[in-house]
């Protein structure tokens, strides 16, 4: 089950069970915070499911101005049997750390679901695979990949023949011209432009605002028109409040 826009394009699911009668399932979304409320809105809008409800560590600070349900602590989640009723997507804005539960899920055999805002425009030709989530005002065209668990987010633009790997965020107002590749994991920061047939890395952060015109290695920041690299990263953790503090400041 996805939110679907007007061009429908090729989905793929990850563990979907042969259909016996048509019901819509519920749709859990792990993470209550901003990201996943705008993924829950995506949803609603879809007339998609029979209810969407989330699952987060810090429920008790949470308040909700949508009709969702407030289910408990991930926890709570990762102790079900996953069930054909029910579809889960990781609603974590944390590329890596969404790339792991993604992934731990689909290994306790959970369907992940894919949330398509019906005002995005996907190619009928593009390919979205499980977990992903396209906003409002995303346009994917043809021939482009969008990996599990990626971002798409909103007004960002996927020209032709892109690879956009698993779990990376193209944040609002992007534009990702044709035949680019962007690594696992990646993080294009809002606003931002990269220039056609241009590679960039795993792990890598492209601050707000920057055009990228020549390839990026794995695991750097880079900022700026042209974007220049300023220096590695290390991952011991997806964001340190360094690379927060360079996206939101370039």
């Amino acid at each position: 089950m996805t939110s679907r826009s007007p061009l429908i394009a090729h989905l793929e699911f990850s563990n979907v069970p042969a259909p016996e009668e048509v019901v819509k399932p519920t749709l859990a979304i792990i993470g209550a915070g901003g990201h996943g409320r705008v993924i829950a809105d995506a949803a609603s809008l879809s007339n998609d499911w029979h209810l969407i409800e989330f699952f987060d560590d810090n429920c008790s600070n949470k308040k909700f101005e949508g009709n969702w349900t407030l289910a408990g602590q991930m926890k709570i989640l990762m102790d079900q049997q996953s069930t054909e009723r029910k579809m889960v997507i990781v609603g974590i804005g944390n590329n890596g750390l969404r790339h792991d539960l993604q992934k731990q899920l689909e290994e306790k055999g959970w369907t992940i679901a894919t949330v398509i805002h019906p005002r995005a425009i996907v190619s009928a030709s593009s390919t979205i695979k499980p977990g992903a989530s396209l906003m409002a005002g995303a346009i994917i065209n043809t021939g482009t990949t969008i990996g599990a668990g990626c971002i798409i987010n909103t007004k960002a633009s996927i020209d032709h023949d892109c690879q956009i790997g698993a779990s990376a965020h193209v944040s609002p107002g992007s534009t990702i011209c044709g035949s680019v590749q962007i690594g696992d994991r990646t993080w294009i920061g809002a606003g931002s432009v990269v220039s056609n047939n241009v590679r960039i890395g795993n792990d890598t952060i492209v601050g707000a605002g920057s055009t990228v015109i020549r390839d990026l290695p794995d695991s750097v920041v880079a900022v700026g028109t042209p974007a220049r690299i300023i220096r590695r990263r290390t991952l011991n953790s997806e964001f340190n409040s360094n690379d927060v503090k360079i996206e939101l400041s370039n």
